[in-house]
């Protein structure tokens, strides 16, 4: 068990725990775990003599701090937070829900709840994770998450089939998927929050970034009738485009990943592309883009404007200079929600 990654036995276990294979840290976490019941402790540092040991702690509605601990004393004391403007009180609990989609596969996912509010009939916003390969949603504090949900949304996220730490077998169930069975697991977590009586399924819109932006198109486009608005936020959404102009593939083994991942063919390329599929979308869109990002050029923005432009279906446009693969800018973020929020609002209420 000490040889699987360490986010990946807590992931699984029904409390939150990390197992320690260090004779070094194995004693402190213990007694820093029974301390912070209900967190994380993770290790990040210590001193030559291990005399005294850095940990980091973190929840759900903790984002993150940082305790010293003293060997010799056996206790733990505060040393620096990473957002300590945020109130843990104030943040919303993060559930871990597994449901079973079509093909009877089971899969992980996370529901966030606005705090004070009743856990049923809630709006809601499905939150697809980037990636898709390898790429994984962990228990924790998630910016995104806790933003919608203070906002009065619930907010589901997922880790589909092709996700990272469930095993190779898994991980390989997402190849040659992304706009197939990825989207089921994802549309399947969709209708299984409204079955839970949790998610109004007249109130639900998804959001996503780089390939959680390219499943929110595709979801809206695949799902006309479940989606009432869908965000894409540095989203691909023309495979054959960024085939030829995304950074990924400039050398051999990113083509070849692709290849594998998507598709061969130009054709088994468009098929797998949200562009291809919009004459059936009726949710409202949001695109959302920085001109400088390399991973999915700007040129995946323009190409879904245009495409939605030739069909006289109208969107909204967020394009920022000087910002990549996501907004880093603390303004530009700002704006970002303060747009995202509005746009929710608009389309499926506070």
């Amino acid at each position: 068990a000490t040889q699987r990654p360490l986010e990946t036995i807590a992931r699984h276990v029904a409390t939150p725990a990390y197992v320690y294979s260090s004779a070094t840290h194995r004693p402190p976490a213990r007694v820093m775990q029974a301390q912070f019941k209900g967190q994380l402790v993770y290790p990040v540092g210590t001193t030559r003599k291990h005399d005294k040991l850095l940990y980091r702690v973190y929840s759900d509605r903790n984002s993150g701090e940082y305790y010293i601990f003293d060997a010799a004393l056996q206790e733990a004391s505060f040393f620096d937070a990473e957002q300590p403007w945020l109130d843990p009180d104030r943040m919303a609990s993060v559930r871990r829900v597994r449901y079973a989609a079509r093909d009877g596969l089971m899969i992980d996912g996370f529901l966030t709840l606005p705090p004070g509010k009743p856990d049923k009939n809630l709006p809601t916003v499905i939150v697809p994770h980037g990636g898709p390969i390898g790429v994984s949603d962990r228990w924790g504090w998630d910016a995104d998450a806790q933003f919608l949900a203070s906002r009065g949304y619930a907010v589901l996220q997922m880790n589909y089939r092709g996700s990272g730490g469930y095993g190779n077998a898994f991980e390989k169930k997402g190849f040659g998927e992304w706009g197939g069975k990825i989207i089921d697991d994802i549309t399947d977590g969709a209708r299984w929050a409204v079955a839970q009586g949790v998610a109004d399924g007249k109130r639900m819109c998804i959001f996503g970034a780089s390939y959680g932006g390219y499943a929110a198109v595709m979801s809206a486009a695949r799902e006309p009738e479940l989606y009432r608005c869908a965000i894409g936020y540095a989203g691909a959404y023309d495979m054959n485009l960024l085939y030829s102009d995304s950074v990924t593939t400039k050398k051999a083994s990113g083509r070849l990943f692709w290849e594998d991942a998507i598709g061969k063919t130009v054709e088994a390329r468009r098929l797998q592309s949200p562009i291809s599929y919009l004459d059936q979308l009726k949710a409202a869109v949001m695109i959302v883009h920085g001109e400088d990002d390399i991973i999915t050029p700007l040129s995946q923005a323009k190409a879904l404007r245009s495409a939605l432009d030739a069909r006289k279906k109208p969107y909204q446009l967020l394009i920022k200079s000087k910002e990549g693969h996501g907004f880093r800018n603390e303004d530009n973020r700002v704006e970002l929600y303060d747009k995202l929020a509005a746009f929710l609002e608009q389309h499926i209420g506070k």
